[in-house]
């Protein structure tokens, strides 16, 4: 996939699925695409489609679970994500994402318990540290939201995702 171009890996995808229309891949790579095109109806179906020809594909899942997450229908989100779990429980990906459905649904425990398990899997997961630290905001733990913020400031690397995670410590700092 044309990473960053995503209307010549949707062309790309096209051009595969008109040479092999059973091309699972083909249609989650199109499914991607669209999704960051913000085309999310024609990502769901586009993963539908990948998931219709490869009903274990763990990539189809985890992407239509995004697509779902960022329409926020997050009842059908966890429900892709526990699929995908049950494919591959080694991944962080699925944990990491239910976490994140479950944080928008403020199910705070279980957003926990779900980062708990992505940090397990990859200590260096900056997003599950984040996501557990605004989690225990939530919940009214400042002390470990800091340490849990600090934590994923130490391991994000790019300049946006540093920007969010200190506006979230000076707001639990009082600044």
């Amino acid at each position: 996939m044309n990473f960053g171009d995503y209307e010549s890996a949707i062309a790309d995808s096209d051009k595969a699925i008109k040479l092999n229309a059973d091309a699972a891949q083909a249609y989650n790579n199109r499914g991607l695409a669209k999704m960051n095109l913000g085309e999310l109806d024609d990502a769901i179906a586009a993963f539908d489609k990948a998931i219709d020809l490869e009903s274990e594909y763990f990539d189809a899942y985890l992407g239509r679970g995004n697509a779902f997450r960022l329409m926020e229908e997050y009842a059908r989100a966890i429900s892709d994500f526990d699929r995908a779990n049950m494919l591959d429980p080694r991944d962080p990906g699925p944990y990491l994402n239910r976490g994140l459905a479950n944080l928008s649904l403020a199910k705070y425990d279980q957003a926990i318990a779900d980062f708990d398990r992505a940090t397990d899997l990859d200590p260096n997961n900056w997003q599950a540290y984040a996501g557990r630290g605004f989690a225990y905001a939530e919940l009214g733990d400042p002390d470990q939201a800091t340490a849990e913020l600090e934590a994923a400031m130490s391991l994000a690397t790019d300049s946006d995702s540093r920007a969010i995670i200190q506006d979230a410590l000076e707001e639990l700092s009082g600044q």
